[in-house]
């Protein structure tokens, strides 16, 4: 599930997507961005930002910490007049909320795994065209061996 963005200041938006990736539950290995906590960010005319986000679980052990954390960043933003933080349950947090970026890092993505086994190089290693997945279009090897033998 994306994100609901409504800006007219791209530029502004953007810095507080880079902010909010910044921020990572501290019990997996991906942001928050990644993870799909982030449901909704509005940043109004005036700079005023409102950010709706959830957690994991109503009981995620972070709950007090996490959202305060991505607030606070977000508040230290130069051009960010106000920040409102809106914790939210609805629609609860489901694995496939997070970004396909995540699920790999977190290995949900079996299918896609299945894919790159079915093209590693004799050496080992594939090389995987990550350019819908980052905005820099980056190219990023793999080391496929870990897929293939738990070592």
């Amino acid at each position: 599930m994306a994100a609901i963005i409504v800006t007219e200041n791209t530029e502004l938006m953007q810095r507080v997507i880079d902010e909010i990736k910044t921020c990572y539950d501290p019990e997996i290995p991906v942001d928050v961005w990644e993870l799909g906590l982030i449901y909704e960010l509005h940043l109004n005319a005036e700079n005023n930002l409102k950010i709706v986000m959830t957690l994991t679980s109503p009981n995620c052990p972070a709950a007090e910490t996490l959202p305060a954390e991505v607030e606070g960043k977000c508040k230290l933003l130069q051009g960010i007049s106000s920040t409102e933080l809106v914790l939210t349950f609805e629609p609860s947090w489901t694995k496939e909320m997070m970004s396909e970026v995540a699920q790999l890092e977190l290995g949900f993505m079996w299918k896609m795994q299945e894919e790159i086994v079915n093209k590693v190089s004799n050496s080992g290693i594939v090389t995987i065209d990550l350019e819908e997945f980052y905005t820099k279009g980056e190219r990023v090897l793999f080391d496929i061996k870990p897929l293939l033998f738990n070592e």
